[in-house]
């Protein structure tokens, strides 16, 4: 049944973008950067370029860009395959939700009617056929949690090193995963303060994660060669972050 939701999803991600298939102008501006790093083979060329026309002070994530050109080879253009991707992990969506459910103790039939929901859920949708991060920050995010979620249920810590990898990819994908973060400690510090989840094994999990996403998150700079800009600039956007608080 899961598998016949998901083909569903699929066919419906598909059927209305060739129903309407005009591209919205953060997409054009994503696929024309994506072009940009393609042809030059820089990403500082990119950042330079997109600052002389757009002042900010600090850039987006690298990560959404550099799958986008990577993949762009094996499609006819680079719009092309930003739609193929975000079809995927829009879709692959609708089963992590599924296994989410059922990890909290869902029913089976309730875990299908919320994959069910994600499948048709016009929202949803729409960021699966659209060349914009949000999706693929929402797919990262969603293993980050079922992962942590089976590390409880196997009392194994193996997937949460899985986790913090995926976290590092959703930071280079989105900051807002660094204000996630956050909550992260203090969900941990609920379910060891209601007993289901030793003091120890809450702080070994804990280290285990953000250990594995600083060295993730470095790793995925140098494989991508913008290794240089990540300190500075995330730097400065939360340095604002932190200013705009105060």
């Amino acid at each position: 049944m899961l598998l016949c939701i998901v083909a569903a999803g699929v066919l419906l991600r598909i059927v209305i973008f060739m129903i309407d298939p005009v591209l919205s102008r953060d997409s054009i501006l994503y696929v024309f950067l994506a072009e940009k790093w393609q042809e030059s083979g820089s990403f500082a060329e990119v950042c330079t370029f997109f600052n002389s026309f757009v002042k900010s002070a600090y850039w987006i994530p690298p990560l959404f860009l550099w799958l986008l050109k990577t993949l762009a080879p094996l499609f006819p253009s680079v719009a092309v395959a930003g739609i193929v991707l975000n079809i995927l992990t829009g879709s692959a969506l609708i089963a992590i939700l599924y296994f989410l459910v059922r990890s909290l103790g869902g029913e089976k039939n309730v875990a299908l009617l919320c994959a069910a929901f994600t499948a048709v859920h016009p929202t949803l949708v729409e960021l699966s056929i659209a060349i914009q991060r949000d999706n693929l920050y929402l797919f990262f995010c969603a293993l980050v949690f079922l992962l942590l979620l089976q590390a409880k249920r196997r009392n194994t810590p193996w997937p949460v090193v899985g986790a913090g990898m995926l976290l590092a990819a959703a930071a280079l994908t989105r900051y807002e995963t660094f204000e996630l973060l956050l909550f992260l400690p203090i969900l941990t510090l609920g379910a060891c303060l209601s007993g289901e989840l030793s003091f120890r094994k809450g702080i070994y999990a804990v280290a285990i994660l953000f250990i594995t996403a600083v060295v993730a998150f470095f790793l995925l700079g140098v494989i991508m060669e913008t290794q240089s800009w990540l300190l500075p600039n995330y730097g400065e956007y939360f340095s604002r972050k932190w200013n705009n608080l105060f």
